[in-house]
């Protein structure tokens, strides 16, 4: 870094190995090809970054639903840092208020207290003179973050220093875009089985219901003629209305909307896996109630987890442990089945979505399926889902 203005000629990059530019780029790349969470890969950035700019410290700034921010860093901010960072996250609010100035901003904060030793409770980098920071932002112009480099020396980057900073930033954006589309995806899921859930309660089901009652009275009025026909309707009947109720259930309980997750599980345990005389616990820490989208998508992971501890596990006992915080939710169920071997068990079955397809739904949403299980060993099924807590909501 130097005192040279920004409009002046390329410079050289502060790294005399080009290939880990390339490599760096090409990591954050496949990060972003194989879905990786947006704290994998913001973390990769900071990475990168502290690679290119040793002698500085970078942090990644990503805007979350709540209206704070996440800091992604190599290490723990403290001492100046801290105040360097609060200065920058202050000053950047003048992107969100514009529509086209969406310009790189570089701060100086004075005058540093280098020399200060570790004993003095300051890390012996701590100290920064000045940073500068580059929106992630998209092409509406509205602000996912920001990439923030702060520098013992007052003077603002190279032209060349300038443009790497915002191709990090622009593949920033590529990540925290990519999950916001899987979000919207997932509410669009979300809304269209609450959707069809609730024009199965209102219609079908309801409508079921009241042939029923129709074929009770007629079994009270049919002669001994009709009596074996008529109970073997009302048993068909009654069966329809079963399914259907199941259906519900396993779209979207009105319960999920109502009182929440745990309700959901708890009404799903009591329905499919309590009738089979399957002891069940559910357990639950919970801070905040997940946004809609990943809510209903935890449910149709629990209850598939569920579902195969009805339909194949042969258990006595199932557990099932939910932790919801920050938009997050983590679960984990277990029974003491019969277990099985999960290499070969790695394929689409009928009847229900299977392991790949269920690792594949987490897999979207950032997050994780994973199942632990050997033949008469029990199974084990660990979800976690990051919600829409790491970017802020398009």
């Amino acid at each position: 870094m130097n005192d040279s203005p920004g409009g002046q000629a390329l410079q050289p990059l502060p790294t005399d190995d080009l290939r880990l530019l390339v490599d760096s780029q090409a990591e954050i790349v496949e990060l972003i090809s194989t879905n990786a969470s947006v704290e994998e890969t913001m973390e990769a950035l900071a990475r990168q970054c502290d690679r290119t700019w040793p002698a500085m410290r970078t942090a990644v700034v990503v805007s979350q639903d709540h209206g704070d921010d996440s800091v992604i860093t190599r290490e723990s901010l403290e001492g100046a840092l801290v105040r360097g960072l609060d200065e920058v996250s202050g000053a950047t609010e003048r992107w969100r208020d514009s529509e086209t100035d969406l310009e790189p901003i570089h701060l100086r904060f004075g005058v540093t207290e280098k020399g200060k030793s570790v004993a003095d409770g300051m890390h012996p980098q701590s100290d920064v003179a000045s940073a500068t920071a580059v929106p992630i932002a998209r092409s509406d112009g509205s602000i996912l973050g920001s990439i923030v480099l702060m520098s013992p020396d007052e003077g603002p980057l190279e032209v060349a220093e300038l443009a790497l900073l915002q191709r990090y930033a622009r593949l920033a954006r590529l990540s925290l875009e990519q999950h916001l589309n899987e979000l919207y995806l997932q509410r669009l899921i979300a809304e269209e089985r609450q959707w069809v859930a609730g024009v199965l309660h209102d219609d079908p089901i309801q409508a079921m219901t009241a042939v029923s009652l129709r074929v009770q009275r007629l079994a009270r009025s049919a002669g001994p003629e009709l009596a074996e026909m008529v109970a073997e309707l009302q048993s068909s009947v009654g069966e329809a209305v079963d399914r259907m109720r199941r259906l519900l259930i396993d779209l979207h309980p009105p319960t999920l909307d109502d009182e929440g997750l745990v309700s959901a599980i708890d009404l799903y345990l009591t329905e499919v896996l309590e009738v089979l005389d399957v002891r069940c616990v559910l357990e639950a820490e919970i801070e905040d109630e997940p946004a809609m989208e990943t809510a209903s998508l935890a449910y149709r992971l629990i209850t598939e987890a569920l579902w195969n501890v009805a339909k194949h596990a042969g258990a006595s006992h199932v557990s099932v442990h939910i932790d919801a915080r920050g938009g997050a939710v983590d679960a984990v169920v277990i029974d003491d089945g019969v277990g099985f071997d999960v290499a070969r068990a790695r394929r689409r079955r009928a009847g229900h979505m299977g392991i790949s397809a269920c690792r594949e739904l987490a897999d979207r949403a950032s997050g994780s399926w994973i199942v632990e299980s050997e033949p008469a060993g029990g199974t084990t099924v660990r979800i976690h889902l990051p919600g829409a807590a790491a970017v802020l909501p398009s």
